[in-house]
This record gives structure tokens, C-alpha cells and sequence, in this order.
């Protein structure tokens, strides 16, 4: 045969094989064509192809794979699979179809498809391998659903989210967000940190734990309105709370419910602000006007004291002149009676026998004189308490004169408080520079306290002056009840009383306590509770 000839029959059988290589390929496509358009997933909305499971070739897809890419149909029919995804994705899509080779199925992988037009579609992908009735893989049902909408709303709430927490992280003030579903919050922004000393995080993992910090005489309030906001209901309410270093904070909440679109609260929102600022600007304020209230009071009674001490001063002058006439008289008369009686005996004088009266009498004339100049006395000492006009922290004052005229304007308070009082007053003791009205007002502030202390008369109150070093100490040591620890370090706080029900007002040793340090001095407390208080004036005296 001629080489032409056999070339010519060597053609004609490779048309023939190709001729039968392209029937059965035309039957094979119909059979794949009927498989699937009887799959029950090949009417689905969503994206759906037939593919071979060993070569990755498309055998057939749904009018929606072809419609979305910009395809015709059929036209990605033989083509591999991978002609389809975003160049991006082909070592993901590749690696999840190993994992189907080995598995025979994969759900919700997230991919992107490749468009016609190169355009780029977010799909989230679910294959899974159809059998024939001996097992072999007949093909493999790919599903693509598009989630690219769902992508950018994602994006969307991302960004929101970020703006979200740009804005609520950057105010000082505390905002959170709790879930009234599981009562756990949802966001907590940094200011928790910074006002309450403490991790937000810690919080978060235990959300009931802020109630360890809330102050214990605020407690109940605080419980009482969460109960409220977790009800729905809009609470505004003030509260104070222990920090872990120990200070305390005032705090301001708000809390209102947030509603869903059927108006149903399923999250509440709060801010909680610090006010402790505001909060001792407030007390200063109160402070100053209750000290100003006081030093109107004390100039009242100055000048109600110093008009008094005038009008006491004008009968009692009277008194004590009789009273001296009276008893010269007496002592004139005397020798006549005693003559008298000497010659008739008993008789009776001023309502008694005489020599009852002889006795008597004379001291009843010099009870009359003592007790005029005790009247001058203290009527001396209410003067000098009185204030002046100048309030001169200048003058030279002897402290052993300050107690001695505290102690005789509080004589009677002291004669009911206790049958044991005391005074050890220092001699030669060193002058200290300062207003004497103002420190006998310290002493006066100080006995009455240390007199109230006391459960019962048997206890004693001592009030004692000393010179130590450079400085004049005064002190007040009473049997009292004492003080407890946690009062001990508030009870020169302004307004900080526990007599509030007799008519304390907080204000004494607060007054008392700006008097000394004005004086360039200190005043400090020590006590034992069911033993006693004492009080210490320290001053610098005079060089």
C-alpha cells in the first residue's frame, strides 16, 4: 500500500475514533444531564453543578450557576472546576477538594466564584459525593450559596462595631450595655477601669462582682434600682463605692431600657459618672455655710454674753458690797450679844438659838462673798470668751489661763458628767502665739465631748498641759467609750457626727481641728474602745 494511502486510512480511523470518543461523551452528557436534572438539589435557587470527582470536570449546572457568573448554558460544561473560582481562592478551593476526595463531603466553606466578566462573587460552599448502588462516586454535588450581601452588611456592622467602640472607649465616663436575657453585660467601656480601680475584664467573667464595691450603707438603694432597670424601668440614682486602694468614690447612674421592634426591653444601657468632685465642692460649700452660720451664732452670743455679763456685773457689784456690810455689821454686833447672853442665857436670833446663830451667821456673810465672787468669775470668763472684733492670732496666750476659763464655763456640765475631774496643768509652763478666745473655744469643744463620753460619773475626765521640746501640749484623757478605728479617721470630717440624733451637727472638732492648724499646730485623737479617748493640742510655743 502507498504511503498516501495508508495515511489516508490511518485518518479516516482517527475520525472514526473520534466520531465514537464524541458519542459517548454525547451519551455520557446526557446521561449526567438526566442524573442531575432529577437531583433534588438541581431546582434550587441556589447555585448547583455536577462534577466529576476524580478529572474536576463540570458536567452539568443549574440555570442559576450559569445565570450569576454571566455564562450561557451549558457553556461551562467539560470545563474543570477551578475555571470558576477567584484566582485568590484556587489553593483554598483545592485543598477543600482533597478533603472531599477523602471525605466524600464539605459544608460552609467560605470561597469566591469568578464571574465571566472577572467580577467577584463571596459564595459559601457545600459539596458533598453522590454514590451509585455499589458505593463507586457517580459525581459530586457542588451547592454555592451567595453571601456576597451578607459580606458587606458584615463589613457594614464591622465598621459600626469599630466606630462604635472608638467613640464609647474614648469617654471618661463608664458606659456598659447588659443583656437582660442572660444578665451578663455586652460591652463595658475603659472608664470602668479608671473610676472604679478595677479590670473590666474581671467584671465581665463575673458580673455581679461590682456589688463587692459598692459602699455597705449604699448597698441596698444600689440593688433595689437594678432590680428596677432590669424590669425596664429608667433609674437615676447616686451612690458611693470602695476603690481597692481604699478610697471612696461618689458615683452618678443612669440605666434605661433598650427596646427591641416589638418594644420588648432585651438589653438595658448605662453611664456611670464620676462625681466625687462635685460631691466635696457640694459638702465645702455646706462646710463653709455651716461655719458661717456657727460664727454668726458665736458673735451672737458673744454679744448676747457680753450684754448679759453687764447686767449680771451691776446686781452682783451690789451684792458683794452689802455682803461686806453685812458682815462688818455682823462682826460689830457681835460682842454686844455675847455680853447679852452672858447676862440672860439662851435667847433667840434670826429664827435660831443664839449660839446656833452666833455660828451660822457668819458663815452665811461669807458664804454671800464667795458666792458673789465666783459670780464675777465666771461672768469674767464669759467676757473674755466672747469674740472681739480683732481676731488676732498674734497675742502671747498662757494655755494654763485657757483651761482654767474653759473649764469655769463648762463647770456645771462637768459637776453632772462625772464625779472624777482632774486638772494638771504644768508650771512655768511656755507661752504659745494665737487668739486665746479661739483656743479656749478647742478646750471648751473638747471637755464636753470627753463629759459625753462618759457611760457614768464614777469615770474620770483629766485635762493636763506640758511642755515637749519646742512645743505646749494640752491634753484631754477621758474613761469614755471610746472611739472605734473606722470613726477615728472621720470624726474631723466636716458634718461626720454620731450624735445626729441628739442634735450633733459634725461640725466641733472640724472647727476646732482648722482653729489649732491655724495656730501653725495639730490636733490628734487616740482611743480605745470601752477604755477611753485622748485628745492632744500640740502647739508651738513662744522662743
Amino acid at each position: 500500500m502507498k504511503d498516501e494511502d495508508k495515511s489516508q486510512a490511518q485518518l479516516i480511523c482517527e475520525l472514526r475514533q473520534i466520531r465514537q470518543q464524541t458519542a459517548r461523551l454525547e451519551r455520557e452528557r446526557a446521561q449526567y444531564k438526566q442524573m442531575a436534572e432529577t437531583d433534588p438539589y438541581y431546582n434550587t435557587p441556589e447555585m448547583f453543578a455536577s462534577v466529576d470527582a476524580v478529572t474536576e470536570r463540570v458536567l452539568h449546572c443549574n440555570e442559576a450557576l450559569s445565570t450569576k457568573l454571566g455564562y450561557a448554558e451549558g457553556e461551562l460544561v467539560g470545563h474543570r472546576i477551578s475555571k470558576i473560582y477567584y484566582p485568590d481562592c484556587l489553593d483554598d478551593a483545592k485543598r477543600e477538594f482533597s478533603t472531599l476526595v477523602r471525605n466524600g463531603e464539605i459544608r460552609d466553606v467560605e470561597l469566591a466564584l469568578r464571574k465571566k466578566d472577572g467580577d467577584k462573587i463571596d459564595v459559601n460552599l457545600s459539596v458533598s459525593t453522590v454514590r451509585d448502588e455499589r458505593g463507586d462516586p457517580l459525581y459530586s454535588r457542588f451547592i454555592w450559596r451567595d453571601v456576597t450581601r451578607y459580606k458587606e452588611t458584615e463589613i457594614k456592622l464591622r465598621q459600626s462595631d469599630q466606630r462604635f467602640h472608638q467613640l464609647a472607649d474614648s469617654i471618661r465616663e463608664a458606659f456598659w450595655l447588659m443583656s437582660l436575657e442572660r444578665d451578663e453585660f455586652v460591652y463595658l467601656s475603659p472608664g470602668y477601669d479608671e473610676i472604679w480601680g478595677r479590670s473590666r475584664y474581671d467584671l465581665i467573667a463575673e458580673p455581679m462582682s461590682w456589688a463587692k464595691s459598692i459602699y455597705p450603707d449604699d448597698l441596698e438603694q444600689v440593688l433595689v434600682n437594678f432590680e428596677r432597670q432590669k424590669r425596664g424601668e429608667f433609674v437615676e440614682y447616686e451612690f458611693r463605692i470602695v476603690r481597692p486602694d481604699g478610697e471612696i468614690r461618689w458615683i452618678q447612674a443612669r440605666a434605661f431600657p433598650v427596646k427591641d421592634e416589638g418594644g420588648n426591653p432585651f438589653r438595658v444601657a448605662g453611664f456611670a459618672l464620676d462625681i466625687t468632685q462635685r460631691k466635696r465642692a457640694e459638702e465645702l460649700s455646706e462646710m463653709q455655710q455651716q461655719q458661717l452660720i456657727q460664727a454668726d451664732r458665736m458673735t451672737s452670743l458673744g454679744i448676747l454674753t457680753a450684754g448679759v455679763a453687764h447686767e449680771i456685773n451691776n446686781p452682783n457689784n451690789f451684792i458683794m458690797l452689802n455682803g461686806e456690810i453685812l458682815d462688818k455689821a455682823w462682826n460689830d454686833v457681835m460682842p454686844v450679844l455675847d455680853r447679852y447672853y452672858a447676862e440672860n442665857g439662851e435667847f433667840t436670833c434670826a429664827g435660831m438659838p443664839y449660839t446656833q446663830a452666833r455660828r451660822e451667821i457668819g458663815n452665811l456673810t461669807a458664804g454671800i462673798a464667795d458666792g458673789a465672787s465666783r459670780i464675777q468669775r465666771i461672768v469674767s470668763a464669759l467676757g473674755d470668751f466672747a469674740p472681739e472684733e480683732d481676731e488676732n492670732l498674734n497675742q502671747a496666750v498662757d494655755c494654763n489661763a485657757v483651761v482654767d476659763s474653759a473649764i469655769v464655763i463648762v463647770k456645771n456640765l462637768i459637776v453632772t458628767s462625772t464625779d472624777n475631774f482632774s486638772n494638771q496643768l504644768e508650771r512655768n509652763l511656755p507661752k504659745v502665739t494665737g487668739n486665746p478666745q479661739q483656743l479656749e473655744q478647742v478646750l471648751i469643744n473638747l471637755i464636753a465631748n470627753s463629759c459625753q463620753a462618759l457611760p457614768d460619773p464614777s469615770r474620770s475626765v483629766v485635762i493636763s498641759t506640758r511642755k515637749s521640746l519646742k512645743h505646749v501640749l494640752i491634753e484631754g484623757r477621758d474613761e469614755g467609750e471610746g472611739i472605734p478605728t473606722a470613726n477615728l479617721q472621720r470624726i474631723m470630717d466636716a458634718f461626720y457626727t454620731t450624735k445626729r440624733d441628739t442634735g450633733g451637727t459634725g461640725l466641733g472638732l472640724s472647727v476646732s481641728y482648722n482653729i489649732v492648724k491655724n495656730h501653725g499646730g495639730d490636733l490628734t485623737f487616740t482611743s480605745e474602745l470601752g477604755k477611753g479617748t485622748t485628745a492632744t493640742v500640740t502647739l508651738p510655743a513662744v522662743n
